[in-house]
């Protein structure tokens, strides 16, 4: 009873990771699929990830799995140095599933907090040498670089806030967070003012039920 138990705990992780990847996989048929945001991925494979490891180990899995899970989480629900160096350092020693790894990078890359290139170098520096997880943690500081020029392309070139407003809420945000963030006099030659830093702010759409910056 036990063992069928676990193989229906392991089957319910599987159909539940499937569907979160389903939007990526070329499947020959069935309709095309918007991938949803990162936030429900998360969920989804944290879910997922909590059924196949109980149905593989047991009880004695979910205290492994809860912590794995509070080190991401605390991005999300305290963003700041302490909680993305936390993180990213479980990275680096590869302390925290793969998966969970991935979904908590493009997570920081997307809400970046001030410093997060130095707090980035600081976890790649304490990473053991040539590892899975020091290699992840260049991907992250290499698609933050990545992030930070695509914004400031954006701004430069289509700074108007009805283009930026076809971007994805994450995209947007970020735009309007550096716009702010730029000198005065960047600002003067870019043409930004409290007005068009207003329209900007106009086309925010904060997750629900998560306050506005």
């Amino acid at each position: 009873m036990e063992l069928f138990g676990r193989l229906v705990l392991i089957g319910i992780g599987v159909f539940i990771a499937f569907v979160a990847v389903r939007p990526w996989l070329k499947l020959p048929k069935g309709p095309t699929i918007k991938p949803p945001n990162v936030r429900v991925i998360f969920l989804m494979l944290a879910f997922a990830g909590l059924f196949l490891g109980l149905g593989t180990f047991g009880q004695e899995f979910i205290p492994h799995y809860a912590s794995w899970l509070g080190t991401v989480r605390g991005m999300v629900s305290s963003p700041g140095q302490k909680s993305y160096a936390a993180f990213f350092d479980s990275v680096g020693k590869e302390k925290i599933p793969v998966e969970l790894q991935e979904i908590g990078i493009n997570y920081a890359v997307s809400h970046p907090i001030e410093g997060m290139e130095t707090i980035l170098n600081n976890s790649i520096n304490k990473a053991p040498k040539n590892t899975n997880g020091e290699k992840a943690l260049q991907w992250a500081l290499e698609s933050y670089k990545g992030k930070q020029k695509e914004t400031d392309y954006l701004i430069e070139t289509k700074g108007g806030a009805a283009s930026v407003g076809q971007f994805d809420p994450a995209t947007r945000q970020l735009i309007y967070d550096k716009m702010q963030r730029l000198p005065d006099d960047r600002k003067r030659v870019l043409r930004i003012d409290d007005k068009s830093l207003e329209e900007h702010r106009a086309i925010l759409r904060p997750f629900p039920k998560r306050p506005d910056r």
